[in-house]
């Protein structure tokens, strides 16, 4: 018997940041469930903050601008750098 995953959604943010809100505000509206990982507002701050021992900077190649997501399923990760990416991947 082969055992299906769940879909986990790992959402990198900041309540503060405008883009930010409107993903979850996205996600909250379809009852879409998600991790939400703090990444500071300040910029200078981002590279390092760590998230399952890797920083911010290596887990997106240098990206830090928020929101991020990864999505895990079946064992694949599947990275979205963008809020309009992640609205229009959760709208279809």
């Amino acid at each position: 018997m082969k055992v299906i995953e769940m879909e986990k959604i790992y959402l990198f943010a900041n309540e503060a940041c405008p883009y930010c809100q409107k993903v979850m505000a996205t996600l909250k509206e379809k009852s879409i469930e998600f991790e939400f990982v703090e990444i500071p507002m300040d910029r200078e701050q981002r590279p390092t903050t760590e998230w399952n021992g890797k920083t911010y900077a290596e887990l997106f190649d240098d990206n830090i601008t928020i929101p991020k997501m990864i999505i895990e399923e079946n064992g694949e990760q599947t990275k979205i750098m963008s809020s309009d990416e992640m609205i229009d991947h959760f709208s279809k």
